[in-house]
């Protein structure tokens, strides 16, 4: 009986640990990609989580739109930022459903869609942060709420 609880104990350790290394890994940006409507990073991996992942580009955003040259989403430039995962890196084409970039030679110039988060900007000024299963609105208060759950 003490070596089942022992193990229970253990193993609910130990996912917990591995949730908080997940969720607090560094993100590095692999590349970036943009057109006069999207801009599409390319990120090793984002946090673990939806909220962690907000957070992380809360504080990263204006270096990131800097760094790259990402004109502003406010502005006249990109009006959706698509963060994908690199995942196996650039790949051809082939009869895949892959995103492909033209600013870039091929045959190596698409990665397997994977979209890991999208941060648009609503028509009344509010940014929305949308992933897999849910919508986070960020108001001009800059608070953050739940908007829906995505299906």
């Amino acid at each position: 009986m003490k070596k089942g609880f022992g193990l229970a104990v253990g193993l609910v350790v130990a996912g917990i640990a591995a949730y908080f290394y997940l969720n607090n890994r560094p993100t590095h940006i692999i590349a970036v990609h943009q057109n006069e409507y999207v801009a599409s990073l390319l990120v090793d991996r984002l946090p673990f989580s939806d909220g962690k992942r907000v957070a992380w580009w809360l504080k990263h955003n204006e270096a990131i739109k800097t760094q790259y040259g990402i004109t502003s989403i406010e502005g006249r430039g990109a009006k959706s930022i698509y963060v994908y995962a690199f995942g196996k890196g650039y790949l051809p084409e082939e009869d895949k459903d892959r995103l492909c970039f033209d600013d870039m030679p091929g045959p190596k110039n698409c990665i397997d869609k994977e979209i890991l988060m999208m941060v648009l900007r609503t028509r009344d000024g509010a940014q929305q942060f949308i992933f897999d299963n849910a919508v986070y609105v960020q108001g001009a208060d800059g608070k953050l709420m739940k908007k829906a759950q995505r299906e």
